[in-house]
């Protein structure tokens, strides 16, 4: 995308609203992704203690001050289904967005849950009700066994063909997720604002872009409410850094200033040489635009110096970007 031919950048205030519903089984784990969302860092505890949801819990965020997304995480148990399904029309017929949750690593209820699933997609084809549908494998957690992952990938597999072999005029989207790697939660995120910004993918290109040239590890921009809002990150990054990054820029984005965030110590967070003390500590610089912060994460001090000659124009190509989404309607 070529920022600099978009000419006549209309901005107006309307606020864009869309309903997003989370479903499947209880205890799939639909509340817990969403707190993940919310939360960002120190929400295990939190999980731990969790009850099941009563029929519907709702969560409203915000992306880029244009979109508010109302997600409805719809409780799992048969009870609730059996009243969904009563009354579709109430619960799912204005959604813009199914995201079907599925708790990958309990093999005993697949069939239930793909009866659920079935019955939910034969309701929107009887409607001609066309959205996008994400399917969520959740609780691929890193600390299990490889011969349990081996299995949970072959369950995977099996879930997918059956989906498109029972419904091969729907197009799936499809993520793996877990509580313990954040960021393969945020991750989708990116593919619910691709459904609503046509030109999403075209930021999030630009972003990766910034982020090469610029050799960071990794890239972030929250708005002021410390919603992540996009992220990229280099091959080699460590996922378990993301709950002390977190935690340090909502430290920062509440103090509302614009420096560079202390340094952190990159003892067995990053396979690094020790020879060099440059390399053995992480350096984050945060930037603010308008109501966003740029989170940049860099390993050697010398690369600060391409930090700071391409960020100016960055920041430039992001302002632009903010008038695009103004656009949105």
């Amino acid at each position: 995308m070529n920022l600099e031919n978009e000419k006549d950048l209309i901005s107006d205030n309307k606020i864009i609203e869309k309903k997003v519903v989370l479903t499947g089984l209880n205890n799939a784990g639909k509340t817990s992704i969403l707190i993940a969302l919310e939360k960002k860092y120190n929400f295990l505890d939190e999980i731990k203690n969790l009850t099941p949801t009563i029929k519907i819990n709702y969560k409203t965020m915000d992306y880029f001050g244009k979109i508010k997304i109302r997600f409805w995480d719809m409780g799992g148990q048969e009870v609730y289904r059996n009243l969904y399904m009563k009354k579709p029309n109430l619960y799912f017929s204005d959604m813009d967005l199914l995201i079907y949750v599925i708790d990958i690593q309990d093999n005993s209820r697949f069939n239930e849950s793909f009866n659920y699933f079935k019955d939910l997609l034969e309701f929107l084809e009887g409607k001609k009700l066309v959205v996008p549908v994400l399917v969520v494998f959740h609780k691929k957690d890193i600390n299990l066994s490889k011969e349990k992952l081996n299995i949970i990938e072959e369950s995977i597999d099996d879930w997918i063909e059956n989906l498109t072999e029972a419904f091969p005029d729907w197009y799936f989207a499809f993520a793996e997720t877990t509580i313990f790697n954040a960021a393969t939660i945020f991750r989708f995120i990116s593919f619910s604002l691709s459904c609503f910004l046509p030109n999403f993918y075209d930021i999030v290109e630009i972003f990766e872009k910034f982020r090469e040239k610029t050799k960071l590890e990794a890239a972030m921009i929250f708005n002021k409410e410390g919603t992540l809002v996009l992220e990229t990150y280099s091959p080699n990054f460590r996922y378990e850094l993301n709950n002390e990054l977190f935690r340090l820029v909502k430290e920062e984005i509440s103090k509302n200033v614009d420096e560079d965030l202390k340094q952190i110590s990159l003892s067995d967070l990053f396979d690094v040489k020790k020879s060099s003390n440059s390399m053995n500590t992480l350096n984050v610089k945060i930037n603010k635009i308008e109501n966003f912060y740029l989170i940049g994460i860099y390993l050697n001090e010398y690369l600060n110096n391409e930090y700071k000659k391409r960020i100016s124009k960055f920041l430039k190509e992001f302002k632009k970007i903010l008038k695009l989404v103004e656009r949105t309607k």
